[in-house]
């Protein structure tokens, strides 16, 4: 009987846990390579950032470490194993969800204010000193210095406002948590380069910034001057490409206008990644949007089957859901089975050729009516590359253009030939209305006129 309680203790303990979202920074070196997945047992919810390559355990460990520099705001994390680190779920709004508030409403007060107390955080800490170290040149390549400049150390120089949380509605600075300390150094940063950084970032990510405060105003506001911002773009671009390693991943990849799901198959292990994507709105007049999503990562069954799960409390209450079974690329699905589903409709087909549906875009999307006492949502598909209908489809719309082009050009022809005709009478006429009035005002012309009078009277 003892051989059976403590896995009946188990089983009573165990909490069905569920991933939310899920996103991988691979295309990096693969010491630095991660995923971040936001797991939820449906009464607590954690992020875990995790290794996918063991030489990014030491990565990890370090991001564990970081969050021990009790002057950075970090929120603490716990070890779990040797390449997971995880964090509370913070429920409270970021420093950017505050600005966009002020941007929307075009409040520039409030902006300058923000930005003013943002750039106090970066300076709290701060002295004036020399940044030149050889862990500086490692990072941003840069092995010049100025004499002195106000620098902190240690540097979070992803200090981004996406990445400061606020942990009460009163938007105080001093009740704020730092996340995704990630990129921590033990070297003299300046400061002004953090505050580029998060500027560059944002004006970047909201163009409608620079409608309402010009970059160039706030740069000036703090001493930004051209050189300046175009030495940090310099190291910023070192830091991502050559300290980092992004885009390593498509650096040698041949540039193609489509991607076959063959060749991404056997080039990417372990196997073919997809991102499945369920969008759902609340009402149906809203439309679809990034912002009320859930992500996925689709398991891959071999064969080129893939399944993808949902879970109720995630789609709860929704009017509509829509499920784009991968991005990227042409293909052709077929829908093997389904789960907690009612009806699942494909939409902007290409056509329709047995059970299989092509899409001959870059969103491969279904209209989901779900069960209403299902507690999760399963698809299981195949999707297979539609090369050869895809290489057809556009040669007949090349085809298409082709004619209409073929077309235009007749047409235009025609117009010209009228016109050049149209000229050449409006030409002809002005010669002859020359010609009529030099023979009207000749002396011939004149005799004959009075004669004409003569013979009447």
């Amino acid at each position: 009987m003892q051989e059976f309680a403590h896995a009946f203790l188990i089983e009573l303990n165990a909490k069905k846990e569920y991933i939310e979202y899920t996103k991988f920074s691979t295309d990096r070196k693969k010491q630095y390579s991660i995923k971040t997945c936001i797991i939820s047992d449906g009464n607590e919810k954690w992020v875990e950032k995790s290794a996918t390559d063991d030489s990014a355990n030491s990565h990890i460990y370090h991001m564990w470490q970081n969050t021990k520099q009790t002057n950075l705001h970090l929120l603490s994390a716990k070890l779990k194993g040797e390449n997971t680190v995880c964090y509370d779920f913070l429920q409270g709004e970021n420093y950017e969800s505050v600005m966009l508030k002020a941007l929307n409403k075009r409040d520039t007060e409030r902006l300058f204010m923000l930005l003013h107390e943002y750039y106090t955080l970066l300076t709290e800490n701060a002295q004036v000193m020399s940044y030149r170290s050889e862990l500086f040149t490692k990072i941003f390549g840069e092995k010049q210095s100025e004499p002195e400049v106000l620098c902190v150390q240690p540097a979070n120089i992803d200090l981004i406002f996406d990445n400061i949380y606020f942990l009460d509605d009163t938007h105080k600075m001093t009740n704020i948590r730092v996340i995704d300390g990630e990129w921590i150094f033990d070297c003299a940063v300046p400061v002004d380069l953090i505050f580029w950084r998060a500027l560059n970032e944002f004006y970047g990510k909201h163009p409608m910034m620079e409608g309402v405060i010009p970059f160039k105003m706030i740069c000036e506001k703090y001493g930004l001057d051209e050189a300046k911002c175009n030495k940090f773009q310099q190291w910023n671009q070192y830091f991502t490409l050559d300290y980092v390693g992004a885009g390593q991943a498509n650096q040698n990849q041949k540039k193609t206008d489509l991607l076959s799901l063959n060749e991404i198959r056997w080039k990417q292990q372990p196997g073919r990644r997809i991102l499945v994507t369920a969008y759902w709105k609340i009402n149906k007049e809203d439309e679809f949007c990034e912002e009320n999503a859930v992500y996925r990562e689709a398991e891959d069954q071999g064969d080129y089957h893939y399944a993808i799960t949902f879970y109720k409390q995630e789609l709860k209450g929704r009017a509509e859901v829509r499920l784009d079974v991968q991005k990227g690329t042409f293909c052709k699905c077929r829908i093997i089975s389904t789960k907690g589903i009612k009806g699942i409709f494909p939409q902007n087909v290409y056509k329709r050729e047995g059970e299989f549906a092509y899409f001959l875009s870059t969103d491969s999307s279904y209209m989901i009516e779900m069960d209403e006492d299902a507690d999760e949502i399963y698809v299981e598909y195949e999707l297979i590359d539609c090369e050869h209908e895809t290489r057809n489809y556009l040669i007949n719309q090349l085809q298409t253009v082709t004619n209409e082009n073929q077309r235009v050009r007749e047409e235009c022809d025609r117009l010209r030939n009228e016109l050049s005709m149209h000229n050449q009478m409006e030409q002809e006429d002005r010669e002859w209305q020359k010609k009529l009035s030099e023979s009207k005002s000749s002396r011939g012309y004149q005799g004959i006129q009075k004669l004409k009078k003569l013979v009447k009277k």
